[in-house]
């Protein structure tokens, strides 16, 4: 039993009651009061998040999917969802630049001057061991990062409007920047899914991005003859006719 692991006083403070009480307790009782515990502060955490004006600046600002998905959900939405899966150091990070040197970053933001430790280099650009340090400007910017908790947002918001999506086990990674049309998610049942033609319910959109696949990459799972029977399955007409009845009603653009 490793009760030393267990945060007495933090949950003490958090369940108004002692520790002599706390550890009359199983266990197993502290290890789930413990999880409550967490849980609860992850919460409450998201939420003053979501309501933090400088947290929405940041995520408007700095958040590389957020025109991308603007088309489909409201600001609040997407705040909202960012707040429960990022944390403001997951969407931006500080970069140090040579004092009154131009910023090469698009979206760098400056934040102040101080000491700081530059790299230095050979003549023939190989880094040196020893850093220069000097007066640096920094800059807040994007965090390269970033795109590992974009497809938690990602799901979040499609399960948030669509629970009935969640039984098909979606996959999503990050986005990179591309064009509406191009960014995609994967199902278990294997059928590439177009984002933008899922959230538009343009079924004929994923077949051919599927068809289209098949006769460039014709190998294994995705040759043509295994791409046109796993269309033409069972499994994938109800994928399809799941999709086809979230569009049924004409839903509103977000504002």
């Amino acid at each position: 039993m490793c009760i030393s692991r267990i945060p007495f006083d933090d949950l003490s403070a958090y369940f108004g009651r002692t520790v002599e009480d706390l550890k009359t307790e199983t266990y197993l009782r502290l290890e789930a009061l413990t999880e409550q515990m967490k849980q609860e502060k992850a919460k409450e955490s998201q939420k003053r998040n979501a309501k933090d004006k400088e947290f929405q600046r940041i995520v408007k600002k700095y958040f590389t999917m957020w025109d991308f998905l603007r088309k489909w959900w409201t600001k609040e939405e997407i705040i909202l969802a960012v707040s429960r899966h990022a944390r403001v150091a997951d969407l931006v990070s500080e970069v140090e630049i040579r004092q009154n040197a131009l910023c090469p970053y698009p979206k760098g933001e400056y934040i102040t001057t101080r000491m700081g430790s530059l790299p230095r280099y050979t003549k023939n650009g190989e880094e040196l061991v020893n850093r220069e340090h000097t007066r640096c400007d920094v800059y807040r910017i994007p965090n390269q990062y970033q795109a590992s908790v974009h497809g938690r947002i990602i799901l979040d918001l499609l399960y948030g409007r669509y629970p009935e999506l969640k039984a098909f086990d979606f996959k999503a990674y990050g986005w990179y920047g591309y064009e509406r049309e191009d960014y995609e998610i994967y199902p278990a049942n294997k059928i590439y899914t177009p984002f933008a033609a899922l959230m538009d319910g343009d079924i004929e959109a994923i077949k051919e991005r599927n068809r289209s696949y098949a006769k460039s990459y014709n190998h294994g799972e995705y040759t043509i003859l295994a791409t046109v029977e796993r269309l033409g399955s069972e499994e994938a007409k109800h994928y399809f006719d799941v999709i086809a009845g979230l569009h049924r009603e004409k839903r509103e653009e977000p504002k």
